[in-house]
């Protein structure tokens, strides 16, 4: 067995969290200096929105309606 498949097997064993938090640690750990300016948009895309929802100047749609919509209309690739 390769190192990598001895690797993810050993992943695999560990509990949901401990597999999450590697997966972050991991997933961190392939960064570059683009993705943090990409998430500093959408921390500041978040704050905009949540300001909307708090001001009340935000349109909601209800999720079930979303589901309708899309059903009715599904979108095309």
């Amino acid at each position: 067995m390769s190192a990598p498949s001895t690797l993810l097997q050993t992943a695999l064993a560990l509990p949901a969290r401990e597999r999450a938090e590697l997966v972050d640690e991991l997933t961190a750990s392939l960064e570059v200096a683009g993705d943090v300016e990409l998430e500093r948009e959408w921390a500041r895309e978040i704050e905009r929105r949540v300001a909307r929802l708090d001001g009340g100047t935000a349109t909601v749609v209800d999720g079930e309606e979303v589901f309708a919509r899309l059903a009715a209309n599904p979108p095309t690739r």
